[in-house]
């Protein structure tokens, strides 16, 4: 009995499995069969499988696009972020190379006034000629004028060694010894810091009168002070000079 039990059961389960709708059972007592009407389970269509499927798929697709795009705005962000400091670090080696440049330029500057100066001389010879006769063996001159009357001329003053503190004086007799000897006010017209061999100067200017009305002065190289007095040669009408104190 319990063989043929297992052999009904078996048989159903079978039934099941091949998706049948009517299922026949047999009584062993009698050998009569019993029909059951079974309805089957029904599948998805495949479709539906496969998209059921694909859809995770899908997911995952748009789950790894969104994270190139965050690696994508992270690597932007961390590159411009790189570059703002290289900028940064140019501009202020530019503005330091600016500064050194300036620098630089105000130290040449300098070092071009310092050695500007001559080498001075002690006592230098001096002279004093009419500016039209000995003008042109110069190329170079510095011109001042001290009056403009009309019988006003040129006279070219000039040193044989370079000196300091060069001043053109207005003269007035202040005193006349028993001597001879005369002593001078004078007011300074003009100065010059340095006056050189090859660089004269012409000055405008009138003799009025019996005594010099013009002189000049200048320091050596020692520090000494020296001043003369321009005359005006009453035999032939040239121009001398002649120290004063």
């Amino acid at each position: 009995m319990k063989s043929k039990a297992f052999l009904a059961i078996a048989c159903c389960c079978c039934l099941l499995l091949s998706g049948c709708s009517l299922l026949a059972i047999r009584n062993p007592q009698n050998n009569s069969f019993q029909e059951i009407e079974y309805e089957a389970p029904s599948k998805p269509p495949r479709e539906e499988q496969e998209q059921s499927s694909l859809k995770p798929t899908e997911s995952s697709t748009e789950a790894s696009e969104s994270s190139s795009e965050a690696t994508e705005s992270s690597n932007e962000s961390s590159t411009e972020s790189s570059l703002a400091p290289t900028e940064s670090s140019s501009e202020a080696t530019e503005s330091t190379g600016s500064a050194e440049s300036s620098g630089s330029s105000s130290e040449s500057s300098e070092s071009s006034t310092e050695t500007s100066a001559p080498t001075l001389a002690v006592n230098p010879p001096v002279f004093a000629y009419w500016a039209d006769d000995v003008l042109s063996n110069y190329s170079d001159y510095t011109e001042f004028t001290g009056d403009t009357f009309t019988e006003s001329g040129r006279v070219l003053i000039g040193v044989m060694g370079a000196v300091k503190d060069f001043r053109i004086l207005a003269l007035s007799v202040d005193n006349i010894s028993d001597n001879g000897d005369i002593s001078y006010y004078y007011e300074t017209l003009y100065t010059q810091e340095y006056m050189t061999p090859d660089c004269p100067i012409v000055v405008r200017m009138t003799f009025a009168g019996s005594f010099p009305n013009y002189g000049f002065a200048f320091t050596d190289a020692n520090g000494d002070e020296y001043m003369y007095a321009l005359y005006l040669s009453g035999m032939d009408g040239s121009v001398g000079i002649e120290p004063i104190k």
